[in-house]
């Protein structure tokens, strides 16, 4: 029995051989066939779906709504408002194997969900060569309409969103918007040096003023990522070229520790804590309730970074671009924020955003150079809201 077993597990042996060596057979003819066709009818084509750039489009524009605000993070009345603006403006137009819809559509699936260059090819049926030059005009197209969609704020009149609060109304109704600054992560390698940030991450810094209503009605972006958010503010208002919406006399904006309390910006007290859960529980003081309050309020610039950065992945990382073209793709996305905002008031992603709360701010440090005199000023306007702020506190409770 045990010479039997042995002859037969020879036996399979010689079979797995000779099926090994069959099939090995079979595919070097099937290689010397494939270079026989290469030879004979050139490259293979690599976009073979039946279904080009345009039936794509077509079937996204045709399909349930869904399906478009997934791919571009938009709705579909607002992508036809946007691809018509672009048209009319004469910022884009059609060639012969490409629509507007669909130059502004790959533009928008490559920032809103960061998708590389060969995904984009596969869904559209182009080169990458083409997809590129696409995703580059569009973006400019964009930009060319910053002026009209990111607009200095309203000099004049109370905010709707302050005059309407009895907890900022009388107390910020000079105030005209919140400022902070983002790091967008991702820089070409040879200016990781100069652009590593704090936390030791490569980014640029991108400074934002915006209204209560998020809307940035300035943007500055391509700051190294080392650079304090103070210096890139002292630079904007130094510079005459900036286009920096400069607050009138008696106006401001809100900023955080990391700014100083100067004429036309509002800081809050340093040194005395305003932790969210802290804060809503016992207020020992007038300095605590003011930056509460201040907190409440300058917060809306952290949640407009967060709608920011919700829809456009792009913003956590984009290493294949250059720095110029990566500060051109921040500014491009905030224009389209703002173009969504005032197209689209029930935009799932601003909504989830828009609830009022206070952001914890730790207690920053500035390195503004400052006059003495603008800085007592605004000390004296934070000083008088903070009393007048407590006072009103002090009242009702006492009801």
């Amino acid at each position: 029995m045990a010479l039997s077993s042995h002859t037969n597990h020879n036996q399979d042996n010689d079979n797995e051989k000779v099926q090994l060596y069959i099939h090995a057979a079979a595919a070097l003819c099937g290689v010397i066939a494939y270079e026989m066709e290469f030879n004979m009818h050139g490259r293979q084509s690599i976009h073979t779906s039946a279904l080009n750039g345009h039936d794509y489009m077509v079937k996204l524009l045709n399909g349930h709504y869904t399906r478009i605000y997934n791919k571009c993070r938009m709705s579909k009345r607002c992508f036809q408002t946007l691809c018509y603006i672009l048209a009319q403006r004469g910022k884009l137009r059609v060639i012969r194997h490409m629509s507007i819809e669909e130059q502004v559509m790959i533009f928008l699936t490559t920032v809103e969900k960061n998708v590389s260059n060969s995904d984009c090819r596969e869904d559209y049926q182009h080169s990458g060569e083409t997809i590129s030059r696409y995703v580059y005009a569009v973006c400019d197209a964009i930009l060319e309409l910053t002026s009209d969609f990111i607009k200095p704020p309203n000099f004049t009149d109370v905010l709707l969103q302050i005059s309407t609060n009895p907890k900022y109304y009388s107390f910020f109704k000079d105030c005209l918007g919140a400022i902070d600054g983002t790091h967008v992560h991702g820089l070409p390698v040879e200016v990781a040096d100069t652009y590593r940030n704090r936390k030791g991450a490569v980014s640029q810094n991108v400074m934002a003023v915006c209204d209560f209503n998020m809307l940035f009605t300035y943007v500055v972006t391509g700051w190294e990522g080392s650079s304090h958010d103070a210096r890139v503010l002292n630079s904007v208002l130094n510079d005459p070229n900036s286009g920096f919406p400069h607050p009138p006399p008696g106006k401001y904006y809100l900023v955080n520790a990391g700014y100083a309390n100067r004429g036309g910006f509002l800081a809050p007290h340093r040194r005395v804590p305003y932790h969210v859960p802290d804060a809503r529980r016992n207020l020992s003081g007038p300095m605590e309730l003011f930056n509460y309050r201040h907190a409440s309020l300058w917060n809306v610039v952290e949640r407009t970074f967060g709608v920011l950065k919700k829809r456009f992945c792009i913003i956590d990382g984009m290493n294949n671009y250059s720095l110029e073209k990566q500060a051109k793709i921040v500014m491009a996305c905030c224009v389209i924020h703002n173009f969504i905002k005032r197209f689209d008031m029930n935009d799932p992603i601003f909504q989830k955003f828009n609830a009022d709360g206070v952001y914890e701010e730790g207690n920053g440090t500035g390195s503004n150079q400052l006059t003495q005199r603008n800085t007592e000023d605004m000390g004296r306007v934070r000083d008088s809201i903070t009393t007048a702020m407590w006072a009103e506190h002090e009242s009702m409770s006492y009801c």
